[in-house]
């Protein structure tokens, strides 16, 4: 049995249209996400009316999309090593 190798010239197109794809849904997600954190501002003294809160407890809810941000952005850093390196163990064997 011939086995011919694969052609590197698609899998570096593929890699690069994979990469380009990423980040457009990275902007877009962005853009949308955008929206919910500002939008918490101009309606403040209203939600502290509603709830009943005082000026620092309504600090701290504007505050908590962006710890989220932070806590999600370093999770994700620390966890990247082992994905990749789980994702690549299982790559399908060619037999």
């Amino acid at each position: 049995m011939t086995r011919t190798a694969p052609d590197r010239s698609s899998t570096g197109t593929d890699r690069r249209r994979g990469l380009g794809l990423m980040a457009v849904a990275i902007v877009l997600t962005a853009l949308n996400l955008r929206t919910a954190v500002t939008s918490v501002g101009p309606v403040l003294e209203e939600i502290e009316r509603g709830l009943g809160i005082s000026s620092s407890l309504a600090g701290v809810i504007t505050t908590m999309p962006v710890l989220c941000f932070a806590l999600i952005g370093f999770t994700a850093r620390r966890c990247r090593p082992a994905t990749a390196t789980r994702t690549c163990s299982r790559a399908p064997s060619s037999r």
